[in-house]
């Protein structure tokens, strides 16, 4: 009987310490999909994507993480081509069983990951891919966090107008335009049909509309055919390994125009530019989906917490910042911070209606400007509809914003030096500031 009794009484003791201990363990991660380019010729934009991606989440899990202490982790995909973005997207859904993934950077790899992530009803929050029929093609549970094409080639023309055509003191009429851009979607979309009607449309000259193949090896004929052209203001889109191939027969060739304007080119925010070209790079004028510039009119806590993300990346990296890793940082925390927190779990239709109930205003995303998304039977489905684009200029290695001119850090400084011509000191760049040093976001 005494031998039966102790049983009981040992059983009834685990019942009393099992949920005590239960309560003590590490509840488990949540479990993302991060989707970008990690290898090939693409890897240093991945690389980049993650790191921005992994601040994010570090900040929010030091700071408690998700839904009851859960923190967040990553199931990383390798999409360094189309093939692999579909396979690795597959794979994320099926066997690593992710019901949100972020990504994935390029258009034409987000033409083959978004219906495999739909099909399996996984929701997908895109922070880059400008392709306007990405948002056409009815992916219930696939979000728009960055700006579609029109966005960065509308908002591209119209800083030429508003800050290079005074800056060269020059009417619009008067500005020889020629750009030459990638014959792909994405090029054709954001310059072919976004930045050059538009350019034509606010009176800019625009003397030649070149679009050429990416897998192009030898771009001396194009840097000819642009030379004959005469511009004054090349607006060029590229990624990155033609961008390089481009702007090295550009230099080998002399073309010297009065401004370099990367309306979307990849190869000019890495910094692998910088080792590649030097000062070079220097003067040249960059659209992109960016956070930062005069960051002082946004709230102090995201004012704080861009900051706290540019100390952590310096601290860990030791090295210039591609704008990659801040573009994905204010993509996923808002995603972290934001959506999956009001969803209470990653149940993808919970994620897609709260997505469509939040609202941001300017104020609370470093990158411009807030959020809100367009109706799912919307011409463009599930797009944030206040993203927008700024215009930097690039002076040894750092970005200063220069447009739109409420944000801006510097004046411009135009027209740029020829080639060999482009040192400037990081002191000389300083007497342009609009804002005091202490200002800059970066």
């Amino acid at each position: 009987m005494e031998k039966h009794k102790f049983a009981i009484l040992f059983v009834a003791s685990l019942l009393v310490f099992l949920p005590l201990a239960a309560v003590g363990q590490e509840p488990p991660p949540v479990k993302i999909g991060l989707l970008y380019p990690m290898s090939g010729a693409q890897a240093a934009v991945g690389r980049e994507a993650l790191r921005g991606a992994q601040i994010a989440a570090d900040m929010v899990n030091e700071s408690g993480g998700i839904w009851n202490r859960r923190k967040i982790e990553f199931v990383i995909g390798d999409a360094h081509n189309t093939d692999a973005a579909k396979t690795e997207t597959e794979r994320l859904c099926t066997m690593e069983k992710v019901k949100v993934i972020l990504g994935v950077y390029a258009s034409n790899l987000a033409f083959v990951a978004h219906p495999v992530a739909n099909k399996y009803g996984v929701f997908f929050w895109e922070s880059n891919a400008i392709a306007p029929r990405l948002r056409q093609m009815g992916h219930k549970y696939t979000f728009f966090f960055g700006p579609p094409a029109m966005g960065y080639g509308h908002n591209s023309a119209q800083s030429i107008v508003d800050i290079v055509c005074p800056a060269l003191n020059v009417a619009p009429k008067d500005l020889k335009v020629a750009a030459v851009y990638q014959g792909t979607e994405w090029g054709k979309s954001s310059t072919g049909e976004a930045f050059v009607p538009k350019a034509k449309e606010l009176g800019l000259n625009v003397v030649l509309d070149a679009p050429y193949d990416p897998n192009t090896l030898d771009f001396t004929p194009l840097v000819q055919k642009v030379k004959l052209a005469r511009p004054d203001l090349i607006a060029l889109q590229n990624y990155v390994d033609d961008g390089f191939r481009f702007f090295e027969s550009a230099k080998r060739n002399g073309l010297n125009p009065k401004v370099w304007f990367s309306q979307g080119s990849v190869f000019v925010e890495v910094p692998d530019a910088q080792e590649k070209f030097g000062s070079d790079m220097n003067y040249f004028l960059a659209t992109n989906q960016v956070p930062g510039g005069n960051i002082n009119n946004l709230a102090a806590a995201v004012q704080a917490q861009y900051r706290e993300f540019l100390k952590r990346y310096d601290q860990k990296y030791k090295q210039k910042m591609a704008s990659e890793a801040s573009i994905v940082f204010t993509a996923a925390i808002v995603l972290f911070e934001h959506i999956l927190p009001a969803a209470g779990s990653d149940d993808p239709d919970k994620l897609a209606a709260v997505s469509h109930e939040i609202v941001l205003p300017y104020t609370m995303t470093a990158r411009p400007a807030g959020l809100k998304f367009s109706a799912a039977n919307a011409e463009l489905a599930n797009q944030n509809v206040r993203a927008s684009t700024m215009v930097r200029q690039l002076f040894n290695g750092k970005f200063y914003a220069v447009w739109p001119k409420e944000i801006a850090e510097i004046k411009p400084m135009l027209p740029i030096p020829e080639f060999g011509k482009r040192a400037i000191s990081d002191a000389d760049v300083e007497k342009q500031l609009v804002v005091p040093k202490e200002f800059l976001a970066q």
